[in-house]
């Protein structure tokens, strides 16, 4: 997997968004079609509410691709969004607003809910039976794998095997929800929800926190009597083989914007209501009630203008997948759904086959909150490659972290490194960061922040702080220049790469640096640490993904760096990862190992993978863990176990070495092996268990290892899985697990546990991952021009960062090499933020030189340099320095002066 894998036991539903929705289509333009990326897509309150704010007598085409993790989330949005549709044939839409967001319902909305899930089911055998439905014509499935998955969760709506026993587990998760919430929350009021009211949210104090208790009491936001509710609404109840608990924190509220319930609406406002006898609480309630038809009806009125594509997986698998269909035409990349499943995902979709209609790069891509659990180098890589270029595409990524009153320790914690570097070299522009400005108040944030603070506060949960930032291409073609040109590739002296470089990789990997954590081991450096976003994989990606993105050697730059890493005494298990990071790199094509090349010498006449005729440089192995060993886990209450990360290894027995593997992948079931052992041809099929935790199969992992470390000491080599050191993880077992919390070892040669084959489980080959296309332009591919820019990245050796840029122009034509030549007066302007333009004589020759960051410049004695012969000029320039503090999620910097032009860039279009 694109990132390190936990021992998810008991993972969360994120059925209910618990955010405002917002308008997906804000700052594009809004008369032309939109394709929209939807990962961690969650409930449709976001599609809802776009469709009311796009609402026309001539509607626009709106392609949305949403992606969940949790096949169980797309399942309630196919119910729902179905129900909206059919809505004329009689339903009540207060009864969708039942279904989709109380825990009980009455005997009336679970007849509905049923009718519909039959139906459905009933449509639902295949993905081209589905497509050729009413509801296939506007939902549809990216592959066969979602349609199926999502399938078996509508069954399992209607066939329930002992409805009282159902009832009462329904009933004990619902006690389990709230246990955790204790443990992970606190017993104090939560005020989270107050940011729903903003920007009056100082209104909604009371109601807010009581209103939540209400719901998780009774089970519905009805104020009478809850006597009717009496049914598990089985789309919000955990799935009869399944482990998931509703997220303690859901509150169907959160996602509507109740500020019309504390403020006068005028009374033409499709938003007005007659005040009722009841209290404010209850107004709150029917406020979202009143929105939440108002936008189904929008949605009703224009689907036909409307698609809604669906994929149930991981959101990286996704999202390379895409890359990879775009650049090759094959709608596999050979890589897992999940990190739990051995199932290889293909966009198998008739509308992702050649010449297929789907979408494959996107007008607008959210990615929800996935930046707090993911890290922003693994989202970015994998998300901005498919961002349309143009200059109105936008990213969004949400942030919901526990407050942090410095703006640059929360951007290194996500971007793992110096921010504005990690933003150059990813290629894309953090709007409010680099604008120091932003269209939309976050007001709400420092209320809380400051109740929680005051001397009242200590009874009071605040639990996170909500950002929401978006992104767009580096200097995009905004500007009214002459060439119009876009911003060029950074050049780089390769050791001055290589140490750039060389610091991420230091702060990726951060917590691995036992002296930093023990230099200050409290809770905040404990939590920090202990959450998990990147693995030597992640690093690979990085690296491919720069290496298009700069103009370096290359072979000089990678070695250089494989040295310093490989004599780093920081990362305390960082030599254990070699090993894997050598893998990974060779996968991708960035770098290979001169070991690979050497030719092995070993014992071939042994029954094992040693007498292959062919030995590749990489093997996997597949490793069954007995269920017995994992009762350390399951024995753990629900509410201490935390989030432990899965590790493979491979170590002498005497522990004289170890590696270790973080890019694993897990499930349960039982291995079939095919062929014989030592056969070229041997494979390992796994039929999945789909119980999972609540199932008696043992556990699975499999991972890729250079084959040459299994041939060292074969007859004396142990494999096995073991947790990824953290300070909780190691608090919480190693008294149980020992030092190196191994959960299981076993010999190399077990034929009973450990499988050694040339692919990995299923067939599935080693993955294939496309280069992401350039966002720059490489001089060499610049149209014929009377001149060439290059960029050179300055570097501060001492803080591993980019400093600055120097602009190289290199004159081409002869009447541009005269202009220079005859010494006459030359300016320097800032016509953007991002953008200077050189002046030659007058204007005769203007060149526009862009860059991909905010670019201040000194005198220009000290900024230009000219040489008449050969004629070229360079601007040495440095980017804007802020010095940002955070309050209530706003940033504040220095002065900063914008263009008027600037503005644009960020203001929503309305």
């Amino acid at each position: 997997m694109a990132s390190p894998v936990p021992l998810n036991l008991f993972p969360l539903l994120h059925a209910i968004g618990n955010t405002p929705a917002v308008c997906l289509t804000q700052d594009i333009p809004g008369d032309e079609p939109a394709s929209l990326l939807l990962l961690g897509c969650g409930d449709v309150r976001h599609i809802l509410f776009t469709s009311y704010m796009n609402s026309s007598s001539e509607p626009r085409s709106l392609d949305y691709t949403c992606c969940d993790s949790q096949p169980a989330v797309i399942a309630r949005n196919v119910l729902l969004l179905t129900l909206v549709v059919d809505n004329n044939e009689g339903v009540d839409v207060s009864i969708l607003w039942d279904i989709y967001y109380h825990l009980f319902v009455d005997d009336k909305s679970l007849s509905v809910l049923e009718s519909q899930v039959n139906k459905l089911y009933r449509l639902s055998t295949s993905l081209r039976h589905w497509h050729k439905t009413k509801y296939g014509r506007f939902l549809r499935f990216c592959d066969s794998k979602t349609l199926a998955l999502v399938r078996d969760v509508w069954y399992s709506y209607i066939h329930v095997s002992d409805k009282a026993a159902y009832t009462t587990s329904f009933r004990n998760a619902i006690q389990t929800c709230l246990d955790v919430k204790a443990v992970a929350s606190g017993s104090g009021i939560d005020l989270s929800g107050v940011r729903s009211a903003a920007p009056n949210g100082v209104q909604a104090l009371k109601d807010i926190p009581s209103l939540h208790a209400r719901y998780w009491k009774n089970g519905t936001t009805s104020s009478g009597s809850k006597a009717a509710n009496v049914h598990p609404n089985p789309t919000l109840a955990p799935l009869e083989n399944g482990s998931s608990l509703l997220h303690y924190a859901t509150d169907p509220l959160l996602g509507f914007h109740l500020v019309t319930a504390y403020t006068p609406v005028e009374p033409e406002s499709p938003f007005y209501r007659e005040q009722t006898a009841h209290a404010n609480a209850q107004n709150a309630v029917e406020t979202a009630r009143l929105q939440f038809n108002t936008w189904c009806q929008a949605f009703k009125s224009d689907h036909k203008s409307v698609t809604v594509r669906f994929f149930a997986g991981e959101a990286l698998t996704f999202c390379h997948t895409m890359q990879h269909l775009e650049a090759t035409k094959e709608t596999s990349a050979n890589l897992f759904r999940s990190f739990y499943q051995f199932d290889i995902f293909s966009l198998d979709g008739e509308d992702y086959a050649l010449n297929g209609v789907a979408p494959l790069a996107f007008d607008v891509i959210d990615t929800s909150n996935l930046i707090d659990f993911l890290g922003g180098i693994n989202l970015f890589i994998a998300t901005s490659p498919l961002l349309r270029k143009k200059a109105s595409s936008t990213l969004y990524a949400e942030s919901l972290v526990k407050y942090v009153p410095d703006v640059d320790v929360l951007l290194e914690d996500l971007f793992a490194g110096h921010f504005p570097t990690l933003s150059i070299l990813l290629g894309v522009f953090p709007i409010q960061y680099w604008t120091n400005a932003s269209a939309v108040a976050n007001s709400e944030e420092q209320l809380m922040l400051d109740l929680h603070k005051s001397p009242t506060g200590h009874g009071l949960n605040t639990r996170n702080m909500y950002n929401r930032t978006l992104w767009k291409y580096q200097s995009p073609i905004w500007l009214d220049s002459p060439e119009g040109s876009s911003c060029p590739l950074i050049k780089f002296e390769p050791d001055n790469l290589a140490l750039v470089l060389f610091g991420i990789y230091l702060k990726m990997f951060m917590n691995e640096d036992v002296k930093l954590i023990l230099a200050n081991p409290n809770r905040e450096m404990i939590q920090r640490n202990s959450c998990i976003r990147y693995h030597r994989g992640s690093f690979a990606r990085f690296l491919s993904f720069i290496k298009s993105r700069v103009i370096a050697d290359w072979d000089r730059t990678i070695s250089t760096l494989i040295t310093l890493i490989e004599k780093d005494k920081i990362l305390v298990v960082g030599q254990n990862f070699l090993h894997e990071l050598y893998s990974q790199l060779h996968i991708l094509g960035v770098y290979s190992d001169p070991a690979f090349a050497k030719e092995l010498k070993y014992d071939r006449t042994t029954n094992d993978f040693r007498a292959w005729k062919k030995l590749p440089e990489l093997v996997s192995i597949t490793v069954e863990i007995p269920r017995a060993k994992l009762s350390i886990f399951t024995k753990i209450p629900r509410v201490k176990l935390g989030k432990p990360y899965m590790n493979g290894f491979v170590q002498s027995k005497q522990m004289v070495w170890q590696s270790l593997f973080a890019v694993v992948q897990l499930g349960f079931g039982r291995i079939i092996a095919s062929g014989e052992r030592s056969n070229d041809s041997f494979a390992v099929t796994i039929v999945e268990d789909h119980s999972g935790w609540k199932g008696k199969s043992p556990l699975i992992i499999s991972f890729v290892v250079p084959s040459a470390i299994l041939l060292a000491e074969p007859d004396s080599t142990t494999v096995g899985m073991s947790l990824y050191h953290t300070p909780t993880t190691a608090l919480a077992f190693a008294n149980t697990l020992g030092v190196e919390l191994i959960v299981f070892a076993s010999d190399l040669g077990n034929e009973s546990s450990v499988y050694v084959s040339k692919q990995r489980p299923n067939n599935a080959v080693i993955p294939r991952i496309s280069k992401p296309s350039s966002f720059g332009e490489e001089p060499e591919k610049i149209p014929a021009s009377s001149y060439h820019v290059t960029l050179t990245a300055i570097i501060d050796v001492e803080k591993k960062i980019i400093d600055g840029f120097t602009a190289h122009i290199a004159f081409l034509a002869e009447e541009a090499k005269e202009c220079l030549k005859r010494q006459n007066v030359i300016e320097l302007r800032q016509i953007s933020a991002c953008s200077l333009c050189l002046i030659i004589e007058r204007q005769s020759l203007e060149i526009v030189i862009n860059f991909p960051a905010p670019v201040q410049r000194a005198n220009k004695s000290r900024t230009i340099r000219i040489a008449r012969t050969p004629p070229v000029a360079e601007i040495m320039i440095t980017y804007i320095r802020f010095s940002w503090t955070i309050e209530g999620s706003q940033w504040h910097g220095t002065f900063h002066t914008l263009i008027p032009t600037d503005c644009l860039f960020w203001i929503p279009i309305v």
